[in-house]
């Protein structure tokens, strides 16, 4: 099996472990409240997230990889400022 197939398989599989987020559960990970969330979606800010379903009122996921990385985006090493 070529690595490019191992590594989207190895993806696939993960998302089946983790399963998106709701709003409420994203918002507990990253300490925040759940309007924030959906204002900075609302500013085209803030973590990467999923559209579950259509239109402007649709439900939204967040994968936990996307908030883990946003999270480390947001981290400033006092050393280096």
């Amino acid at each position: 099996m070529e690595l490019a197939n191992v590594k989207k398989r190895s993806k696939q599989i993960q998302h089946l472990l983790h399963p998106p987020l709701n709003e409420e559960q994203a918002a507990e990970f990253l300490g925040l409240s759940k309007q924030t969330l959906t204002n900075w979606r609302h500013l085209r800010k803030g973590p990467a997230y999923i559209k579950l379903s259509p239109g402007p009122r649709g439900r939204v996921g967040y994968l936990l990889e996307d908030l883990q990385d946003f999270r480390k985006k947001c981290r400033v090493d006092p050393e280096v400022a």
